[in-house]
């Protein structure tokens, strides 16, 4: 959920996403890139853990209304640093 006082987007209860995963919804920016107010939601964007054998794999899901409009595997690489 998108607040307007602070400007960042806050968990919700929400569990429409995926089981295995996180989704985010996309909603319309203005030309600077922020989230236009009152919100207009135009699709979500759902991240899936895929991961085997010890590879780091997500899928991505990205969908707005009834027509998917990509789905792919991700495969981070690099290092994390703690």
């Amino acid at each position: 959920m998108y607040d307007n006082a602070s400007g960042f987007y806050h968990l919700t209860p929400d569990t429409s996403g995926p089981t295995d995963g996180v989704r985010f919804e996309l909603d319309a920016v203005d030309g600077s890139g922020r989230p236009i107010v009152p919100l207009a939601p135009i699709g979500w964007l759902d991240l899936s853990d895929h991961s085997s054998g010890g590879i780091l794999t997500l899928q991505a899901h990205v969908q707005n209304g009834l027509l998917p409009n990509a789905d792919f595997a991700i495969s981070p690489s690099g290092k994390m640093d703690g």
